[in-house]
């Protein structure tokens, strides 16, 4: 038929819904300040803000610097 629907449908919050790596707390893509490590990929590592300043900016698994996701 060619319609998407349910979780595969464009409109679907599972799109831009995303969960901290460490605290799982639910962030919007967009709307919520997110951090990732370049290095280990944007879909392993994703930090809140809150996190962040925890972790001083640093990755918890390589130790390379976080940066904002776009």
């Amino acid at each position: 038929m060619g319609i998407l629907r349910g979780v595969n449908a464009s409109g679907h919050l599972g799109w831009i819904t995303k969960n901290c790596t460490i605290c799982r707390k639910s962030l919007r893509v967009g709307r919520d300040l997110l951090y990732t490590c370049s290095k280990c990929g944007s879909n392993k590592v994703i930090i809140c803000s809150g996190d962040y300043r925890t972790l001083n900016g640093k990755c918890p698994y390589c130790h390379s610097e976080l940066v904002p996701l776009l």
